[in-house]
């Protein structure tokens, strides 16, 4: 090799990291096993939470006990595999470029497997009847990777095909992991999920349902030229009672709170910014910082919509709020 080829070789950038979103029950522990193999153990970084002793040390100390983002950001470049039971929306701040890939499940299975675990591993009481309709486990898979589609991400698996999945996981991302099988369901009698349990839980996991659908449609697609970017921002707002809203909106590549734009009928009528804390969405793990909501008074509203039709945006991007309804669990 010449001096030349040394020094280019030298120079070559590391791969961005692998952001992996660890879906509860669809075989991510597995992954991250090979993920510590593959790169051992100072080239990986979990967050399971503030207490729990899996969460990496760089988390704990950078996010949990001493706040410093920056310090975080710049450990967090180091490292080859994040992962955790974190929304995707938690990371892609400090680390905009990092490559994207997840498991889903069956959401009948996935419900089913989770009903278990947490009977099992937590002393739940509930019956799977209780369990389905309860709003936390209702579309886990969605409250993950929203507001992504499954375009969105460099690579999505099936975990009932995991064996194959993982080459397919391999061939993406340039890796080597091997196959392992870690966390598996401990067998318990109970209730078995009958014809009508089963269009219970379709029905309570539409979302779900949708994301896989389109996921699936997608594992043979080379080129995704043609399908839109990661959105710029994210947010939601419902009306309240009092004749108000609330709501929430932030940036995916910033920290910084972000300002928002009433419009009626397509022209602007009026800024915010996104500023108020909310504690919520840092403690469900969708951010870092909770300084992400707004509020807009009725007399504020009255004035905005006697222009026209209510449109709430991220200035500086095309992103448009949704409003949720009273259906609408997560956001």
């Amino acid at each position: 090799m010449s001096g030349t080829d040394k020094n280019d070789a030298e120079v070559q950038p590391a791969p961005s990291p692998i952001l992996f979103v660890h879906i509860p029950k669809t075989a991510g522990t597995s992954l991250r096993l090979s993920a510590i193999e593959q790169f051992g153990p100072d080239a990986v970084a979990f967050d399971y939470g503030r207490d729990n002793p899996m969460t990496s040390p760089c988390i704990a100390t950078h996010l949990y006990e001493s706040p410093d983002f920056a310090a975080l950001a710049g450990a967090l470049r180091t490292k080859r595999f994040i992962t955790g039971h974190v929304c995707v929306t938690k990371y892609l701040p400090l680390l905009p470029d990092a490559r994207l890939a997840t498991f889903v499940r069956d959401p009948v299975d996935r419900v089913e497997s989770e009903f278990v675990h947490y009977r099992t591993h937590h002393g739940s009481s509930q019956t799977l009847a209780q369990f389905v309709v309860t709003p936390e486990f209702r579309s886990k898979q969605r409250f993950y990777t929203r507001p992504l589609e499954p375009w969105h991400f460099d690579f999505i698996g099936r975990a009932e095909d995991y064996a194959s999945e993982l080459a397919r996981f391999n061939r993406t991302f340039g890796v080597a992991f091997e196959s392992r099988h870690a966390n598996a369901r401990v067998a318990e009698a109970h209730t078995p999920i009958d014809a009508a349990m089963t269009v219970r839980i379709v029905s309570l996991n539409g979302a779900d349902v949708v994301f896989r659908y389109l996921a699936e449609r997608l594992a043979g697609v080379d080129d995704r030229a043609d399908l839109p970017p990661r959105p710029a921002g994210f947010g939601a707002f419902a009306r309240q009672p009092n004749g108000g809203i609330k709501g929430h909106a932030y940036a995916l590549t910033s920290l910084e709170p972000v300002e928002v734009g009433l419009y009626a009928n397509g022209v602007r009528v009026d800024t915010l910014e996104a500023t108020i804390p909310r504690p919520d969405l840092v403690a469900q793990h969708v951010r870092l910082r909770p300084e992400a909501g707004f509020e807009i008074t009725p007399r504020r509203l009255a004035e905005v919509e006697a222009h026209g039709r209510l449109e709430i945006r991220i200035e500086g991007t095309n992103v448009a709020l949704a409003e949720r309804m009273s259906s609408d669990f997560w956001f």
